[in-house]
């Protein structure tokens, strides 16, 4: 095989591995619809053509009640809330939040989003609805001369930590590692001078 077939082929095959798990045990690519929650409370039903599409445009990934990671993913911080989303989409970066958002628009769709999942309310996560999981989206990029640093949706107070720590730089956004910091501080944070 020459070397630019094997880096086309490999490229290919490396576009599809988000969504290669959904389509690995459906015969011809064919997902089964989905039953959902509307906003207003009704049931609509998810083609699965269409969700065979989201999740091929996705560079995260999309699970549904039946795949085996889709229990743990559906878990949040709060046991109180034991909810069962139709359909989790784990984005990977802004497109994917941004596709999913305009999929459930277009669908009406009940839609929780889970950042750091700490919700003491149960905010983020839905039965029957579309979960937008943005907790793989961790990045956190520090402007030391502004003071400032600006967290991805899913980044925890740890990542802003870590980040901030290097440049000698704390926040007040909070003291619970595992809290997430773009609920605590909305994406902007301040920093401070940190002192002995």
């Amino acid at each position: 095989m020459k070397r630019r077939t094997l880096l086309q082929t490999s490229l290919g095959i490396a576009s599809l591995w988000p969504a290669r798990h959904l389509l690995a045990d459906v015969p011809s690519a064919r997902l089964a619809d989905v039953a959902a929650k509307t906003l207003i409370g009704t049931t609509t039903s998810l083609r699965g053509n269409d969700l065979r599409d989201l999740a091929m445009s996705l560079h995260g990934e999309l699970l549904l009640p039946d795949e085996p990671r889709y229990d743990n993913a559906r878990r949040v911080w709060n046991g109180m809330y034991d909810k069962r989303p139709a359909v989790i989409a784990r984005c990977a970066s802004v497109a994917d939040a941004m596709r999913v958002v305009d999929f459930a628009r277009a669908h009406q769709l009940l839609t929780a989003v889970r950042a750091g999942g700490h919700s003491v309310s149960g905010k983020s996560t839905c039965d029957g609805g579309l979960v937008i999981d943005v907790s793989p989206m961790q990045g956190v990029r520090v402007d030391p001369s502004r003071r400032i640093a600006r967290v991805e949706g899913g980044a925890l107070l740890q990542h802003l930590d870590r980040e901030t720590s290097a440049f000698g730089l704390v926040t007040t956004a909070g003291t619970v590692s595992h809290t997430g910091a773009a609920r605590s501080a909305g994406g902007l944070v301040a920093l401070g001078v940190a002192s002995d």
